[in-house]
């Protein structure tokens, strides 16, 4: 599929599209509006003024995407101009005070965007000075950054406009105008990019600075050095400058930095002996399983070296697993989670099965594994879960009223007037089976509970968390397995970065040994990934649940590990092992380490004999 590249020299979106003044005056625009009361005949003229630069005082780490160079970069190649990647495709003009105007030549090739033939002033723009020629004072308390430096260091004022874009990606080029409304506002497809035209010469060191285009952002300084004119340029072409600082980050160049260069230095090396694994001590596995003495295993992550297998799981350690998370009955038992449970229709104990179900739970590793996953899930749960519920949105799917905590507080309270003494200590048990963090209220407070990770919870339904309690308490009258219209979720982000985000040593143990410009030769962990999807849905299910999303609980939500095609967990064959459901054996990966990847990281590499 083809991918067309449109570049628009401004985007703004909301009330800033209706303003139209094009030269100088009050740091703040005003659009007229008015109100108007419902069921009367009242009205009333109320201009709107809008935040301007002089209202920004920072700037959300998060809308950096990306910087270039790097920072800290020790060797830029001289020629290229430094740039900043923004998140949100509009924020350079969304405090900018001014409409659009004419530019003196229009593109012809790019007629179909909106913004052709146009110039709009950014609010923000980046500088590039040489270190020796600025400093930058560190933040007062609630107050930003100061770069102090001259205008002869800093780009010409007045062509701000000339250095910002926004880059949309574009499937289908034979539509320019049907697509583009659609991709502008997807983060996957479009980009705002500031670049700064600086010359930079070799073997000197640079910072880079986001600053305010307009006088009127000095604000946040001293309100007096704003001066007569707020939609001045923020610094002269001559003389001293202090400016506050929005994001910075340095860098250095160097003729060694070329891509030839870079690619030259790197050297084929073994993967080193630290990337065999881990060794986890086992002795002690708790929850009534055997201890023994001295005994260990060696976990491996994610990729492993070619030649390193792993050593055979312990028959004796598996079995005392086995016992300590299967449960003979339907009391609640705090007891270690059962992963991929709800794809075995809810089994409550792994005894007589063999396959990935009995592997993922039995062996410590594959249980880690899992764990790794549930945690990625506990620090992630709110972008989680609210991509889960705009899903459901979409999908035109009703969500259910939350009314899971008010029954769990009236069965709770019904169970201790109904079993006293026996009631009063299964609470707390009953009260941590609800889940991680959940507010329960309790005697006129709410109070939060935090139990171990390693808690169970056995296939809760989104009405009645605790509907697994003995006979004497009672489920809710009229609680269900699961919603009679479910609906899954599906996230195409790759399992990986989730890893990466909360665990990334276990990506490649021992990756910190591999030297400085290397190229190492691993293999993908096929059981590992798969233990860490399954243990990623069966953690992201439980928190859904908890949130009354009506979920179909055996769904895949996440399907691909490295971001290759989705498996479905459910249609793994059960006597079938861990690691056996892709495309074939594990993959072979090609790992860089080295300033080329850091430096030219969008690069593609090509594999010859």
């Amino acid at each position: 599929m083809s991918v067309r590249r449109i570049f628009l020299p401004w985007y703004r979106r909301g009330f800033a599209t209706a303003l139209t003044r094009t030269d100088g005056g009050a740091a703040r625009a005003e659009l007229p509006a008015t109100l108007r009361l419902g069921g009367l005949a009242e009205t009333a003229d109320l201009p709107i003024a809008l935040a301007g630069p002089g209202d920004v005082v920072g700037l959300d780490p998060h809308e950096i995407r990306r910087c270039e160079p790097y920072d800290g970069c020790p060797d830029v190649e001289p020629g290229y101009f430094p740039y900043v990647e923004l998140a949100s495709p509009d924020l350079p003009w969304r405090f900018t005070p001014l409409g659009a105007a004419d530019l003196p030549v229009a593109d012809p090739e790019h007629a179909a965007a909106s913004a052709t033939g146009t110039r709009l002033a950014p609010w923000l723009a980046l500088v590039v000075v040489r270190a020796d020629a600025a400093s930058l004072s560190p933040a007062s308390p609630g107050g930003l950054p100061v770069l102090e430096t001259t205008g002869e260091h800093l780009p010409p004022p007045g062509e701000s406009w000339a250095w910002a874009h926004v880059q949309v990606s574009l499937s289908d080029p034979q539509d320019v105008d049907a697509e583009l409304a659609g991709a502008i506002d997807d983060p996957s497809r479009t980009v705002a990019r500031l670049l700064c035209p600086r010359r930079l010469a070799s073997a000197t060191r640079y910072g880079s600075y986001l600053v305010p285009a307009f006088a009127a952002g000095k604000a946040v300084l001293d309100p007096a050095a704003i001066g007569p004119d707020p939609l001045a340029p923020a610094w002269p072409a001559t003389g001293p400058v202090r400016l506050p600082v929005y994001f910075s980050w340095s860098f250095s160049t160097s003729e060694d930095g070329t891509f030839e260069r870079l690619a030259r230095r790197l050297r084929p090396r073994a993967a080193p002996a630290d990337a065999a694994g881990r060794l986890i001590d086992t002795s002690r596995p708790g929850w009534a399983a055997a201890a023994q003495a001295g005994r260990s295993t060696t976990m491996q992550g994610a990729l492993r070296p070619l030649s390193a297998a792993e050593p055979a799981p312990d028959p004796a350690l598996a079995t005392s697993l086995q016992a300590a998370i299967s449960s003979a009955g339907l009391d609640i038992e705090l007891r270690p989670p059962i992963y991929g449970q709800d794809y075995r229709d809810g089994g409550t104990a792994v005894t007589g099965i063999s396959g990935w179900l009995a592997e993922l739970n039995r062996d410590p590793r594959r249980r880690l594994a899992a764990g790794l996953a549930a945690w990625a899930v506990t620090v992630l749960q709110e972008d989680l879960a609210n991509q889960a519920w705009q899903q459901l949105a979409a999908a035109h799917r009703p969500a259910p009223e939350a009314r899971a905590s008010q029954e769990l507080a009236a069965v709770v309270s019904h169970t201790l007037d109904a079993t006293h003494a026996a009631a009063t200590a299964m609470a707390p048990a009953v009260l941590r089976s609800a889940r991680f963090g959940g507010p329960v209220r309790s005697a006129g407070r709410t109070r939060r509970h935090r139990p171990p990770a390693v808690l169970r919870r056995d296939r809760p339904t989104p009405i009645t968390p605790i509907a697994r309690m003995p006979a004497a308490a009672g489920p809710a009258a009229g609680a269900e397995a699961e919603p009679a219209d479910s609906f899954a979720p599906t996230f195409d982000q790759p399992a990986y970065e989730l890893l990466r985000a909360v665990a990334p040593e276990w990506l490649l143990p021992g990756a910190e040994a591999v030297p400085l410009d290397s190229v190492v030769v691993l293999a993908s962990h096929g059981a590992f990934a798969e233990a860490f999807l399954v243990g990623l849905n069966h953690a992201l299910a439980q928190e859904l649940l908890w949130r009354g999303y009506p979920l179909d609980r055996d769904a895949t939500m996440f399907g691909s590990f490295w971001g290759d095609e989705a498996t479905t967990i459910a249609d793994w064959p059960p006597g079938s092992a861990l690691g056996s459901h892709g495309h074939g054996p594990d993959a072979l990966v090609l790992l860089l380490r080295g300033s080329f990847v850091a430096r030219f990281p969008t690069a593609l590499i090509y594999l010859t004999r």
